[in-house]
């Protein structure tokens, strides 16, 4: 049997008429040409694809330019840039801003984050306490013995142990580095706590436990700064970028709780001997200021090189060697006059010197200095002028008495002597305690009963405490002079 359809030129097949065309060609003049009618549609196609052609080049070229702009990417303020292309590194170190790398996947732009980051190191090296637990020394519990894998502990060169909590800050400072060595946070946190650790161990293993113990000033910032650079010497070796900006303790270092109170028994002890120590100091700078003031440094170095040079002649006068001695004699004679115009506040040609006066060393420059001394010295100095003085005003008073005394008795001796008697019998009779009593004439003797006059009592007392009131009055000024001496100097002295 045959299936196949039977088709017809003029229908479908099976018999049916063709369906009339929509359009018909025609060659104009009524010739029928097949190939000369399909041009128009030809050329309508032909147009079609050219503007499909170039309305797809425009978008492969569309999409070609936002495949570029797509490399333009933005770096952080915080952040540091590593540009590739093809897996190659460009730049490693692209600095903040607006930047254009290849897009992917010719090219990839990194971002790392080189902002300040923090690293605690809370248990390593602290007595072990519940998660959540309070860290306070106080609180944990103490054991007699150390128990291995349970909290932690640094060993000092002494071979004792001690415990204390650090806290690192750091950042990556080459991009490159850090992306080439480090692949996740979790590695970066862990290197750096490797690091963290190893420094401090090695810092803790340098000084002995009551060195440690007691950090403070530059023994504190020496463990410190040993420890950080020792951990940034280890993330160098490792090409880690990352620095450590600082490494400081968050609590007191502490040694093992169970002697705990024996070692604060000791700072206690050592602190109260570096305080009476301090305080002596103090005082004795006290001292000496109010002893000689602003010389007292230039006196006491000057004393020094005295008593030096008094070494060196008799050392010279024990062997023989005369022109030594006499150099000595000359060189001490020059230093007493020295000391003479310091204590007198003359300008001096001072040779300038070392000292160490109130425990401190002291560089005393050359040159002239005058007007230094002062204090007690120069209290002292001014009394002994004034009382030379007075002595030497006295003496020729007295000197200038006794020349017209001796010319008026040259002249009239008895005259001379009578007006010196009344003179001195006036006198006598003047005085307080002496009473005149008049008695008749004729009498040949008279019996006095003398008992506790009050009168004269209370003379006694008035003069007692008028010595009192000086003496306090004296002590008063005293005190004054010191409170002036320490404002002029800044130093205080703590009272025992």
């Amino acid at each position: 049997m045959n299936t196949r359809p039977n088709f017809h030129p003029d229908g479908d097949g099976g018999g049916s008429p063709r369906r009339a065309g929509s359009v018909t060609l025609r060659e104009e003049g009524g010739t029928r040409d097949a190939g000369g009618m399909h041009d128009p549609a030809n050329q309508s196609l032909a147009d079609a694809l050219r503007i499909m052609l170039v309305l797809l080049q425009g978008a492969m070229v569309v999409l070609a330019g936002l495949y570029v702009a797509s490399g333009f990417q933005s770096v952080k303020e915080d952040e540091r840039g590593i540009r590739l292309l093809f897996g190659k590194v460009e730049a490693s170190n692209v600095p903040p801003g607006f930047v254009w790398s290849a897009p992917f996947p010719l090219g990839q732009l990194i971002r790392v984050n080189t902002g300040s980051l923090d690293e605690a190191i809370d248990r390593d090296f602290w007595p072990d306490y519940p998660a959540g637990g309070d860290t306070d020394p106080e609180k944990l519990t103490v054991t007699a013995s150390l128990k291995p894998g349970t909290g932690g502990s640094m060993l000092t060169a002494d071979g004792n142990i001690a415990h204390s909590r650090w806290k690192a800050a750091y950042h990556v400072q080459d991009a490159g580095n850090y992306a080439r060595t480090i692949l996740s946070k979790d590695e970066e946190r862990k290197l750096v706590r490797a690091a963290v650790k190893r420094g401090v161990v090695h810092a803790c293993a340098r000084v002995r436990i009551d060195e440690l113990l007691t950090q403070s000033g530059d023994r504190a910032e020496s463990v410190r700064s040993y420890a950080r650079l020792e951990a940034q010497r280890y993330l160098d070796q490792v090409g880690s970028g990352l620095v450590i900006d600082q490494l400081n303790t968050t609590a007191a270092i502490i040694p093992p709780l169970y002697v705990r109170a024996d070692f604060a028994k000791v700072q206690s002890a050592v602190s109260t001997a570096s305080k009476a120590v301090e305080d002596a100091r103090a005082e004795a700078g006290q001292t000496l200021l109010r002893s000689a003031g602003q010389a007292a440094p230039y006196l006491i170095e000057r004393i020094e090189s005295y008593e030096a040079a008094m070494a060196r002649r008799d050392a010279a006068r024990a062997v023989g060697d005369m022109a030594a001695s006499q150099a000595a004699d000359r060189e001490m004679i020059a230093i007493l006059t020295m000391i003479d115009g310091l204590l007198r506040g003359e300008p001096v040609a001072y040779p300038g010197g070392t000292v160490d006066a109130a425990g401190a060393t002291q560089t005393l420059a050359a040159g002239t200095v005058s007007n230094l001394a002062g204090g007690e010295v120069a209290k002292v100095l001014g009394e002994a002028g004034s009382y030379r003085t007075g002595v030497v005003n006295r003496a020729q008073a007295d000197a200038r008495t006794f020349d017209a005394k001796l010319a008026q008795y040259r002249a009239n001796p008895a005259l001379m002597l009578q007006r010196e008697l009344a003179e001195a019998r006036t006198a006598f009779l003047g005085r307080d305690t002496v009473q005149q009593f008049q008695l008749p004439l004729g009498m040949s003797g008279i019996s006095l009963v003398l008992n506790y006059d009050p009168d004269v009592a209370r003379d006694i007392q008035r003069a007692q405490k008028e010595r009192e009131r000086i003496k306090a009055e004296d002590e008063r000024m005293r005190m004054l002079r010191d409170t002036t001496y320490k404002t002029e100097t800044g130093l205080t002295v703590s009272g025992g």
